[in-house]
């Protein structure tokens, strides 16, 4: 297995942002977020990405090292056990630790105090919204994902008419979808960055499972099959007269995009089409 991101891609991305470092008068970065993680050096394992403000990052790695061998595209990838090793490592290479850039978004607070522990001299940065800014600008590499992203939604979304039928549940709707975007290579899990949140495959609601009350941050509803498990859709099964709600992520690769669309099943009342096109308006 290697890093699905091109070695130009990830160079890019630490160029730029050892730039903004500079900006933030910063001597480096930790970078422990998944979603960060990856798109800086190609892996998600369990570990720290050091990127000083000048020359080549470091990927310390608890586990595992071997995988991340095999994934990122880092020349110095090294094994550590504790945040204590960190210190004497940097030092001994010369390499500057006194203002340290962390995401106190996403770094757990009892990790945190550990490296706080150990780096008893430095200072610490939030650069959640630095970090933010920086992957908010797309490559021509990233649109391409994106586009390919697009083109599976379209595929997905256009099968979605004939597979309705009365009877039919919002789960076993949902995965029939799944079978179709995983056909075109979905990983079904969804990340969010900034929470550190994951979710699977989106929203399916007939009817009134979209007023379901959710801690979603949107207008939809999410029922699911248990309050331990709100995603996909629940037992609730489709019937004549329904409005069917859906917001899913369809992926390429590791992009994404979110699509959500509405469709009758069969004769709608004049007031939900009448309220959709104030929507759309």
């Amino acid at each position: 297995m290697v890093s699905s991101l091109p070695k130009s891609e990830t160079a890019s991305r630490i160029a730029r942002l050892q730039k903004a470092l500079v900006s933030q008068s910063l001597e480096a970065i930790f970078i422990h977020e998944k979603l960060n993680m990856y798109y800086y050096c190609g892996t998600m394992e369990n570990g720290l990405l050091y990127v000083p403000v000048e020359g080549a990052p470091i990927l310390f790695v608890r586990r595992s090292f071997a995988r991340a061998q095999l994934e990122s595209h880092c020349k110095e990838i090294v094994p550590y056990r504790s945040f204590r090793e960190l210190p004497e490592y940097l030092r001994n290479k010369g390499l500057p630790f006194a203002q340290i850039g962390i995401d106190e978004s996403t770094f757990p607070l009892f990790q945190f105090k550990l490296l706080s522990k150990h780096f008893g001299q430095s200072t610490f940065q939030n650069v959640q919204p630095l970090l933010s800014r920086l992957r908010a600008v797309k490559s021509e590499f990233e649109l391409e994902q994106l586009r390919e992203a697009g083109e599976n939604s379209r595929q997905v979304f256009g099968r979605i008419p004939e597979l309705l039928k009365e009877g039919l549940t919002e789960y076993e709707l949902g995965l029939t979808l799944f079978y179709e975007m995983a056909r075109l290579g979905h990983h079904c899990i969804t990340r969010l960055s900034g929470s550190n949140d994951e979710f699977f495959l989106g929203n399916i609601c007939f009817g009134e499972s979209a007023l379901y009350p959710a801690a979603f941050d949107g207008a939809g509803g999410k029922v699911g099959i248990s309050p331990a498990c709100p995603h996909v859709g629940s037992h609730r099964a489709l019937k004549k007269g329904d409005v069917i709600y859906m917001d899913m992520m369809i992926h390429h690769g590791v992009y994404n995009v979110d699509k959500t669309r509405v469709y009758g099943f069969g004769h709608i009342p004049d007031s939900a089409i009448q309220a959709h096109q104030i929507c759309l308006e």
